[in-house]
This record gives C-alpha cells, structure tokens and sequence, in this order.
C-alpha cells in the first residue's frame, strides 16, 4: 500500500493496513511527516513519488495536488487501486493513454468525495 501525503487520515490508514499485515510505502513533502510515518512502521517513506522503489497493489492519494495522480498511476501493478481521497485536489494534468491507463489497463479509481 502506498500513501501519498501523510496527515491524520493516512496516520490512521498506516495503523488500520499494519494490523492487517500490509507493507506500507509513504510520500510525502514534510520532513516531520517523514519522521512520523517511519516511527509509524513505513517500509519506506520519502518525499518524491518518482522514488518509490515498488510497485503496488493499491494506492491512497491524500495530498491535495493533482499532479500526483500519474507518477501514482505508474506506480500500480496491473489491476491496481488508486483511490483520490483529498478533501480538496488541485487541477488533474492531462493523462497520457500509454504511459498512465494502458499498461495497468484494468486498474480502478476511486473518488470519494466528503
């Protein structure tokens, strides 16, 4: 599982995926975060998506930028999940078909809105 962003609801998301034994990847910008979320049990945490060292089966985007999205995209193995559950997100770039939809051409996408 990746977390993208790391405020109160992803601090609660990492207890909830730990008790059920998953390995959790976290970016996020702020360095106090990244502190946090490794004395939180993150396998990995650091501070650009292009860095995540895996690919994932699901993915939960907190932070509020929507240029996040593909670098999260293109971090899902195929059939992946990525859910968008941002309060508020900015603008969406333009996906691109090959590199962000194709290749895990069954992955799924979740907007919650509150």
């Amino acid at each position: 599982l990746a977390l993208y962003g790391f405020g109160s609801s992803a601090h609660v998301v990492i207890q909830m995926a730990h008790h059920r034994g998953y390995e959790v990847y976290v970016v996020t910008r702020g360095k106090k975060h990244r502190q946090f979320a490794k004395e939180m049990g993150a396998k990995w945490v650091g501070e650009n998506a292009s860095e995540l060292p895996v690919k994932v089966d699901s993915a939960i985007l907190f932070a509020p930028a929507g240029e996040l999205i593909p670098p999260a995209l293109e971090k899902l193995n195929k059939g992946g999940t990525l859910s968008l559950a941002g309060i508020h997100m900015s603008d969406v770039p333009t996906l691109n078909y090959d590199n962000h939809l194709f290749p895990q051409s069954k992955n799924n996408f979740h907007f919650y809105c509150h």
